[in-house]
């Protein structure tokens, strides 16, 4: 009987520790939404301030070129990858079925899309070129990487 209630006690007592223990869980949950709705405040005042001045001055058509010409080139150095060691063969034709083959053996959860890929350097007897591989998100080439 002295053991039951022990034991009863004890179960009791540990509850509150777990109890305890989600509260404080809460509360930190709590804090770290207020931490991100005071950033996210934050950043919706300042790309709104960055828009209206933006629009102050306009931009000509030239710098619409160019900035547009920046991100895509920003963009396309995000989705780019390189590969060593890909085996190259005396023509390569069927380079990109070799990279694909790569990503699908590479365990990606999903096969990414290859725009493009092609050698990198000049050919050198008993050397294999790297490999450029475009693939169709950053995000692609980012599990890629991590995956690698």
């Amino acid at each position: 009987a002295v053991c039951v209630e022990k034991l009863k006690q004890e179960q009791i007592e540990n509850r509150k520790r777990m109890l305890n223990l989600q509260e404080e869980l809460l509360k930190s949950k709590d804090e770290q939404v207020e931490v991100k709705q005071k950033t996210m405040e934050t950043e919706i005042r300042s790309f709104s301030d960055a828009v209206k001045k933006g629009c102050e001055g306009r931009m000509t058509s030239t710098q619409v070129k160019a900035a547009v010409k920046s991100a895509v080139m920003e963009d396309d150095k995000k989705r780019a990858v390189m590969v060593f060691g890909l085996g190259e063969g005396p023509a390569d034709d069927h380079l990109k079925v070799k990279v694909e083959d790569m990503l699908r053996v590479s365990c990606l959860a999903g096969k990414p899309t290859v725009n493009d890929c092609y050698r990198i350097g000049t050919v050198k007897e008993g050397a294999e070129r790297p490999v450029k591989v475009i693939l169709g998100s950053s995000e692609a080439a980012a599990t890629f990487l991590r995956n690698a």
